[in-house]
């Protein structure tokens, strides 16, 4: 993708910030319908029965908390992952976000005798999630939970739960948006899917090679820019003056200082880059340990003053970096 989520100038901005470590992620998907719908102003006035409902949100394997009271352990959703979508409108968490645990998934196993999920704000019981959408009685909620036979689950580990479950073995489901203590939204379940999460393809790719005469500065990436990491750039062959590193949030064409400029001008900020040897010239940027940052792109070009030019000015390819989870 190559739009950004927000203002890119306060993404560009906001190159730094320290690295995150994760292992694993799941992606979990709670799919249903809506059964009826007693809310008639806002964002949900327009939402229909029969109208689709989805939660998604990713989990991190290695984190979770067991609960000290019953056989439940609760994976928290990694943050800026938790959405939810009832037919055509999308929520989110309440904002600012209440003094109460993130939302999670929870696993059950022998809770006694019975398996299950639920997604909550508590480990032990389902405590329904704040949405960022207002009710009667405050922020509506968000009520969800299964419950299953007792051999539907082998452990509490959520690579072992990756599957899809649906009513098969289903004995009983909770499954509503709440004002207080009513459910002006009832919804129906349909299904659950935790599923191994694919990152999107990401790393650095080049373009624009030979663009013009100009254009002979040879810019590459280096190591993997990821989420909560480093956006490293380098020209091995920069200009006698050393070099400056546009990085934007588009590509451009733009003929100008007899080359091309392949970055848009409208959507950049400017570094002076480092000395990485004696002809060489780079920069390292770190970028922001927001996961909602995962499949964005970059796009970074090279330039430094050169008398042998017309114009005074060397230019180099296009490097195009997605950023990894």
């Amino acid at each position: 993708m190559s739009a950004l989520r927000f203002a890119p100038h306060a993404f560009l901005a906001a190159l730094c910030c320290a690295p995150l470590a994760s292992a694993q992620e799941f992606l979990v998907s709670w799919k249903g319908h809506v059964e009826y719908n007693q809310i008639t102003s806002g964002p949900l006035g327009a939402v229909a029965a029969n109208d689709p409902v989805v939660i998604s949100l990713r989990v991190d394997a290695a984190n979770f908390v067991n609960s000290t009271s019953f056989p439940t352990r609760g994976y928290p959703a990694v943050p800026g992952t938790y959405s939810y979508q009832i037919g055509s409108v999308t929520l989110g968490l309440q904002s600012p976000y209440p003094a109460v645990p993130p939302p999670m998934l929870v696993l059950r196993n022998n809770d006694p005798a019975v398996d299950g999920f639920f997604l909550a704000t508590n480990v032990d019981f389902p405590v329904a999630i704040p949405l960022n959408v207002n009710g009667i009685f405050g922020a509506l909620k968000a009520y969800t939970t299964v419950t299953y036979g007792g051999t539907t689950l082998s452990s509490l580990d959520v690579a072992s739960a990756v599957g899809t479950y649906d009513y098969t073995g289903l004995s009983v489901f909770g499954f509503a948006i709440q004002d207080g203590p009513f459910d002006p939204v009832g919804l129906i379940f349909d299904k659950l899917e935790i599923t191994p999460y694919t990152p999107p393809n990401c790393g650095h790719s080049t373009y624009g090679a030979g663009a013009s005469s100009v254009n002979t500065l040879v810019l590459n990436g280096v190591g993997t820019p990821k989420v909560g990491g480093l956006l490293r750039a380098v020209v091995p062959n920069a200009a006698p003056s050393g070099a400056f590193f546009a990085i934007s949030a588009a590509s451009s064409s733009l003929p100008i200082f007899g080359g091309v400029v392949l970055v848009d001008p409208t959507l950049l900020i400017v570094f002076q880059a480092a000395p990485t040897g004696p002809t060489g010239a780079g920069i390292a940027k770190a970028i922001p340990g927001d996961p909602s940052l995962a499949g964005l792109d970059l796009f970074v070009q090279a330039a430094g003053l050169e008398p042998l030019y017309a114009q005074g000015i060397a230019l180099s390819n296009g490097l195009k970096s997605t950023i990894c989870p």
